[in-house]
């Protein structure tokens, strides 16, 4: 037997064995490209996902401040206006007790009015006594 000879079977089952590996390493081959598309692809969508999230967080957060902003002046105002309220409320205390005066000055006056009134009264029932005497002949005269 020569050197280079191979014996028929056991060249068929080299070649089978040969062709079963290769067709194995070539499915591996395109199993793992195709797995690795698709993780490329699936990646490319949580990329995406991620972006939005990102848009939106970013979104939220800049509302976050224009509402924070708005608080901050909601609380301004809110300090003027309690700071206005309790001016007022002075104000009016201090109108409140300025007419209380007002009214004790006018009571006063009304009595010292109605004095005089009286008083009047009083001197115009003696100013008509002393008409209706005048008015009476007097026995000097006669």
């Amino acid at each position: 037997m020569d050197e280079n000879y191979i014996n028929p079977v056991f060249k068929k089952n080299l070649l089978l064995t040969y062709n079963l590996l290769s067709g194995e390493v070539r499915r591996m081959r395109n199993g793992y490209a195709d797995t690795l598309i698709t993780m490329e692809r699936r990646l490319g969508e949580k990329n995406t996902e991620i972006k939005t999230l990102i848009e939106e967080q970013q979104n939220l957060s800049d509302k976050l401040d224009e509402a924070s902003k708005e608080i901050g002046n909601n609380d301004c105002l809110v300090k003027e206006m309690d700071r206005i309220k309790h001016e007022k409320l002075i104000e009016h205390s201090e109108n409140a007790a300025e007419n209380r005066r007002r009214c004790e000055k006018l009571g006063i006056l009304m009595k010292h009015v109605n004095d005089v009134v009286l008083v009047e009264k009083k001197t115009d029932d003696k100013t008509k006594k002393k008409r209706k005497s005048s008015n009476k002949p007097s026995s000097s005269k006669i």
